[in-house]
């Protein structure tokens, strides 16, 4: 069917994608591919449904997964050139969730806070 079709190739693409919308020197995800549309800071909703995507999607997901405690005392450059799946980078988990717990949140943003405490807990 056209649905198990295209679920095929999001998951053979996924990985690929969702790392257009990481950003290794923020640790976060943006809104837009290669993180151009957040102006310097972290984009809060979008880090926190893209680490629930990781989440519950892990078996796709895995291959772009840091473990929790691989990076957490390596510089980004070494743990990146690191890895052992091939030219893709790793995503911090750890790092993303830390980075998230630190960010300034939108006060005046009422589906953030639950957002952010859903994804954290």
């Amino acid at each position: 069917s056209k649905l198990v079709k295209r679920l095929d190739v999001l998951e053979s693409t996924g990985p690929e994608t969702i790392l257009d919308f990481y950003s290794p020197r923020r640790k976060s995800f943006s809104i837009k591919p290669s993180g151009h549309s957040d102006g310097g800071r972290m984009c809060i909703t979008s880090t926190c449904y893209a680490l629930l995507t990781l989440s519950l999607c892990s078996n796709v997901y895995n291959s772009i997964i840091s473990p929790m405690d691989e990076q957490d005392d390596e510089d980004e450059t070494s743990s990146n050139n690191n890895n052992n799946n091939g030219d893709l980078a790793l995503i911090p988990i750890h790092q993303v969730m830390k980075a998230l717990l630190a960010s300034k949140c939108r006060e005046d943003d009422l589906f953030q806070i639950p957002l952010l405490l859903h994804t954290l807990l």
